[in-house]
């Protein structure tokens, strides 16, 4: 008897949801429909006077309109709203170019839809010079046609509907939020976020995320906080204290340090979870999971490639920071330097951010384009097969007789979308094919995922076998880590770098053949150094500090959409475009409010003081 009214109650809330929404939604399209037809109707006068053109040039510009309204609305459902030109310039490494080349692949997806857009745009223009005269005559002299608006009334209900924007916002911050995935709402809100920016800092009460003090250009969602001086320059966590930047890798002693091999691992796209994964009663890393050794969580701290890669390579958090490579530490030592790689290490500039190019053998993925897994071949996309960059390591390892070596090995078949014709279908019938990987399909796409990493697994092996056939494993430090994790629709979301999670954040490392004093909660890519000096050190005094919160962002350093920290206790997180803070518990927790928490706003900005300086 209870249930009755609060079923009655959601109905309404969601009636009223639906009318609050859909009514500014029917009045932009309805708008720009009616503008986009007067100009049409402009145009066409202006190029064949003497004929009306009202209805020919409503007709076009309400299919070409709706068209891209379609093709946006397919394009935010196949990426959600966890990828833009921003995120995608980072998975570029900073080029644009580079950018827009790394999503072709994806947005190849969409291209029957746009053929299609196209089609009818063609079939227009072939009606309107065949048919055009008779509909514009019989049509454009009716009294509707006559009716249709004129130029006065379409400018001032443009007027007019530029406030929708600033009404929304009054009414409810989430509707308005709501409403920003709409391409005409975020159109007609630019006058209004220019209007309201009124101290000219980029930044006003239409912009995400908002001016919290609109009069003071000093002060905005980015601004540098200046610690200790009372003043809440950005408006988030309060006054920063003091900055606690953590300072940069310290010098290596190689005299304190046991002479070992050095064989690091980075697999492309490995998620925390896959040494403890099962399937059908068969582990899906089996090689990897019974090789003795210490397990450690790990944190990609922008949780792209290139920034996970330079991290563990320099001791950074960002790969716009300097540091100093394994790759000129273990040289400075006189070890031999090799680097075989699945993906080609130029690649938003690795190789030359990370010493790769100063390393004695460098060989990757640009060298063997032939031989790709998926069908792109431009440098951003390019990856080959694991055993290729596997036999060049046993190749370089049988030249060297007894000298010491550093070698990092990188292994690609996790890569999106975890499936080619040279990954054998081991743990599944059939791999879910790139145009049915959707949510509906997850356990299709999880289980294709994992049949991945089983392959990954299986080359793993091959290059241990290499070690052990030629008599170094036992002297050779082992580390196998992700650069990343991978989210499977968990959170609604596919892929990685686009919002923080466990899921897209939160890897593994295996070391073997050494131990460190592990930290009781996660540690960062930018310890990775760390754990190599401190399982090669002789004394455990020498070892260095390893652990603390770990820094997470979705962005750029400096104007992040979100910042995270991860400990022991699980993720706290503030996103900027929503003003909202999150936590969850750990891996496969769910998101859940939390009230605001200083200590995540101040560990990012203390690290953007440093990243500024």
């Amino acid at each position: 008897m209870h249930d009755q009214p609060e079923r009655v109650r959601s109905r309404g809330d969601l009636l009223l949801a639906t009318l609050s929404v859909g009514l500014p939604v029917a009045i932009y399209n309805l708008l720009l429909v009616l503008t986009g037809t007067a100009l049409l109707r402009a145009a066409l006068r202006r190029a064949l006077p003497g004929r009306s053109w009202t209805w020919v040039a409503g007709l076009g510009a309400g299919a070409a309109y709706f068209a891209v309204v379609t093709v946006h609305f397919d394009v935010y459902r196949y990426f959600r709203d966890g990828i833009d030109l921003g995120v995608a310039k980072d998975l570029g490494g900073g080029s644009l170019g580079r950018a827009l080349a790394f999503v072709r692949a994806e947005l190849m997806g969409l291209l029957p839809l746009v053929l299609s857009a196209v089609a009818g745009g063609v079939a227009w223009i072939f009606l309107c010079r065949r048919f055009g005269r008779r509909i514009s005559g019989g049509l454009g002299g009716s009294g509707a046609g006559r009716r249709f608006g004129t130029a006065r009334g379409i400018l001032l209900a443009n007027v007019m509907v530029v406030l929708l924007p600033g009404a929304a916002l009054a009414v409810s911050d989430r509707l308005e939020r709501t409403l920003g995935k709409v391409e005409a709402h975020r159109l007609y809100r630019v006058p209004l976020a220019y209007l309201t920016d009124f101290d000219g800092d980029g930044f006003g009460l239409m912009t995400r995320p908002f001016d919290h003090a609109p009069f003071d250009g000093s002060r905005h969602p980015y601004a540098r906080d200046i610690p200790g001086n009372g003043i809440d320059e950005n408006g988030v966590g309060g006054d920063l204290p003091r900055a606690e930047a953590r300072p940069p890798m310290e010098a290596w002693d190689g005299r304190r340090l046991e002479r070992k091999n050095v064989l690091l691992v980075v697999l492309e796209t490995a998620r925390y979870d896959l040494l403890d994964a099962v399937v059908d009663g068969q582990p899906v890393m089996p090689a990897l999971a019974a090789m003795p050794g210490q397990r450690l969580r790990v944190i990609s701290h922008f949780a792209f490639t290139g920034p996970a890669i330079c991290g563990i390579f320099n001791g950074t958090i960002s790969d716009a920071e300097e540091g100093t490579s394994l790759i000129d530490r273990f040289r400075a030592f006189g070890y031999a330097t090799g680097v075989f790689s699945g993906q080609p290490e130029d690649h938003a500039d690795i190789a030359r951010r990370t010493g790769m190019d100063r390393a004695d053998v460098r060989w990757d993925a640009s060298l063997m384009p032939a031989e790709r897994m998926y069908a792109g071949a431009d440098l951003n996309s390019l990856v080959v097969p694991g055993h290729l960059p596997v036999g060049e390591l046993a190749k370089w390892i049988g030249t060297l007789g007894d000298r010491r070596f550093f070698a990092y090995l990188n292994l690609q078949e996790m890569h999106f979308p975890y499936d080619s014709k040279k990954i054998p279908a081991t743990l599944l019938d059939e791999p879910i094919p790139r145009s049915e990987i959707t949510e509906a399909n997850r356990d299709w796409l999880l289980r294709t995922y994992w049949n991945a990493a089983r392959r990954v697994d299986t080359v793993l092996g091959m290059a241990i076998e290499t070690l052990r056939a030629s008599g170094r494993l036992e002297e050779t430090l082992v580390l196998v880590v992700g650069d990343h994790g991978e989210e499977l629709f968990h959170h609604g979301y596919l892929g990685h770098g686009v919002n923080i999670s466990h899921e897209q954040n939160e890897t593994f490392l295996k070391l073997v053949n050494g131990t460190i004093d592990a930290p009781e909660g996660p540690i960062g890519h930018s310890d990775i150094g760390r754990v190599i000096h401190n399982a090669l050190a002789r004394d455990p005094a020498d070892r260095m500090p390893i652990g603390g919160p770990v820094l997470a962002i979705v962005g750029g350093p400096v104007a992040p959409r979100q910042i995270g920290l991860f400990d022991a206790t699980g993720l706290r997180k503030y996103d900027f475009s929503k003003d909202a803070w999150t936590r969850e518990d750990g891996p496969g927790g769910e998101p859940r409010r939390m009230d605001e928490d200083p200590a995540v706003i101040h560990a990012w900005e203390s690290y953007a003081l440093a990243a500024s300086r």
